[in-house]
């Protein structure tokens, strides 16, 4: 196998967002998540082309939706500190619930999680 050569701040795998709102969703991502942006290309005044987002190590990309690249959906899953205060949070920041807060079994790890419909999408 052929070693891989991508930057070292990117993980292998990586989330890409096109969404029809993108600077909404980056605003309640750092509001609610703490994510810090690391870049923003702009198409025109309004358009977001390509962004970049971390919370943590993790990095998503995003695009604002456009006539040749539809929105699409998708979902991802960030472990928090606490379920509940990011919860209500996501909730003041202009999120929708979906399901309720849960702790189930995970890899023999019990997590608390939530499932929401954020805002710019």
């Amino acid at each position: 196998m052929n070693a891989l050569n991508f930057p070292a701040d990117h993980q292998q795998l990586m989330p890409y967002l096109v969404i029809k709102d993108a600077a909404d969703f980056i605003r309640f991502m750092q509001d609610v998540f703490e994510a810090k942006e690391k870049m923003r290309f702009m198409s025109d005044e309004h358009t977001i082309a390509h962004a970049e987002i971390t919370i943590g190590e993790s990095v998503i990309m995003i695009s604002g939706a456009v006539d040749q690249l539809a929105p699409c959906t998708g979902g991802g899953f960030i472990y928090v500190a606490n379920a509940d205060d990011t919860y209500a949070k996501a909730l003041k920041a202009g999120a929708r619930a979906v399901m309720l807060s849960k702790i189930i079994p995970m890899a023999g790890v019990k997590v608390s999680w939530i499932l929401l419909a954020i805002p710019g999408g």
